[in-house]
């Protein structure tokens, strides 16, 4: 049986710690040195070993057998290495072996280690070896930290800076803005696209709110202004804005996009919202015949790349542009509901999750391959299905066969999101019932839109066969 070792021996020899006391123990002359010292080890605030050069424990601390979750009597004796995560232990080899060699006198190593219960946990170890008189190691002591939330935070730094990239890719601006309860509003994040919709300089820092009027189209501009405070009275329901801008280079523009502002405890409101240029889509819709013109828009914001402020201008002259009072209130709040959405790739999970910040009363999960969207799908019972076609271990379709099979899940409303804009893909879909087919990277409006009609719509009409 593996025996605790003590300090002030070291297998019939005496221990190195024991001919060093501190100033503490000089402080203290009636406390037997090794005694003090076993004292400080144990009740330490951080882990702490001694082991021998080879890894193994030959004593360990309260808080190291807590970081670890282990007993202390089931560690002494183990190799310090069969606590290592696989991924980390050639690493962590290396290390001790140019410590063995005497080619490193301490190193430093961040790592994960696997507790009893089979959870990871992400320590640091600083680790020294202790040699005799003739140089050999003799003793290695090890101090150890528990970093698993430092670890997390950089994980999320991490996700949030390629999330940050990725939504330069997609056709239109994410925007955040803040609305202090008292003070100026301030910009939180917009994506650079934001300056290309307004051509702007991105690298300008003396933007306001104000800069945004300057290419509000005239006929505009009171709509605009007035939408801007309705909108703070409808929050947490989205709403819609269309807008006409005159470009410097480009002219005139229509852009088109939605927004929701949410109530946060300290009395500001968070503005989260996403604008495109949809003018292209709105001169294709002027040369088609229109049986009836579309209802105008319920609201505008206008996103900045730098600092944002909301100005309040003198009304200007009556024009033709339409009165906000008699456009129609935002509608009422839907019901929850929950949307699966099947994606192996977290970059698109990222840009979808921004994108339900716009819809506060649905609940997104995630499911990041076809086995689990299944078993999700009939443990969650969701309203709606995203499924992207390309999945790890199955296609979207074999996804789709396999719901049909259970009475349970085979009338979930799916829609494809996907890269694949192969005909025949599309053609794949409407053969599987697919309600809609939706392409990346991701059309923030195109998707709520695409969601809010078919909800509205009770989600019964499949996509239609091709021509």
């Amino acid at each position: 049986m593996s025996q605790v070792l003590r300090f002030g021996t070291m297998s019939g020899k005496s221990s190195p710690l024991a001919h060093d006391p501190s100033e503490a123990f000089r402080a203290h002359p009636e406390a037997p040195a090794a005694a003090l010292w076993e004292a400080v080890f144990e009740h330490s605030a951080c882990g702490q070993l001694l082991l021998t050069p080879e890894g193994d424990i030959q004593a360990i601390n309260h808080k190291a057998c807590l970081l670890l979750g282990y007993a202390r009597d089931a560690l002494i004796g183990t190799r310090c290495h069969t606590l290592t995560h696989p991924g980390d232990l050639s690493s962590e080899l290396d290390h001790w072996r140019s410590l063995q060699d005497g080619h490193l006198p301490s190193f430093r190593l961040e790592q994960r280690c696997l507790k009893q219960n089979g959870q990871i946990i992400w320590v640091e170890w600083h680790v020294s070896m202790l040699r005799d008189a003739q140089g050999q190691a003799c003793q290695a002591v090890a101090v150890l930290h528990d970093i698993s939330t430092r670890k997390h935070i950089e994980r999320s730094l991490r996700e949030r800076d390629v999330l940050l990239r990725s939504l330069d890719h997609i056709p239109g601006a994410i925007y955040k803005v803040l609305l202090p309860a008292q003070g100026e509003p301030q910009l939180l994040y917009a994506s650079t696209r934001a300056a290309q919709l307004y051509e702007v300089d991105p690298a300008c820092t003396t933007l306001n709110w104000t800069t945004h009027y300057k290419r509000v189209h005239p006929d505009d501009l009171h709509t605009v202004t007035r939408l801007v405070e309705a909108s703070l009275q409808h929050q947490s329901q989205p709403v819609q804005y269309e807008y006409r801008i005159i470009h410097p280079t480009q002219g005139l523009r229509w852009l088109s996009g939605e927004a929701v502002a949410q109530a946060l405890p300290d009395g500001s409101t968070a503005w989260y919202g996403y604008t495109a240029d949809v003018t292209e889509q709105r001169q294709g819709a002027l040369r088609t015949p229109q049986l009836e013109a579309p209802a105008p828009p319920a609201v505008t914001t206008m996103v900045t790349h730098t600092d944002i402020r909301l100005d309040r201008l003198p009304p200007p002259p009556p024009s033709s542009g339409a009165d906000p009072a008699a456009l129609p209130a935002p509608a009422a709040a839907v019901r929850p509901i929950r949307v699966l959405y099947a994606e192996d790739n977290e970059i698109n999970v990222l840009l979808v999750e921004q994108a339900f910040k716009m819809r506060p009363q649905w609940e997104l999960v995630v499911a990041t391959d076809g086995s689990s969207a299944l078993e999700q799908a009939k443990q969650q019972r969701p309203d709606m299905m995203l499924v992207d076609l390309n999945l790890g271990d199955m296609s979207g379709f074999d996804l789709v066969e396999a719901l049909e099979q259970d009475p349970d899940t085979r009338d979930i409303a799916r829609v494809a999101l996907t890269a694949d804009t192969l005909p025949e893909s599309l053609q794949a879909a409407q053969r599987h019932g697919f309600l809609d087919y939706l392409t990346k990277p991701v059309d923030v409006l195109a998707l709520l839109r695409c969601l809010d009609e078919l909800l509205a719509n009770g989600l019964q009409q499949p996509l239609s066969p091709a021509n």
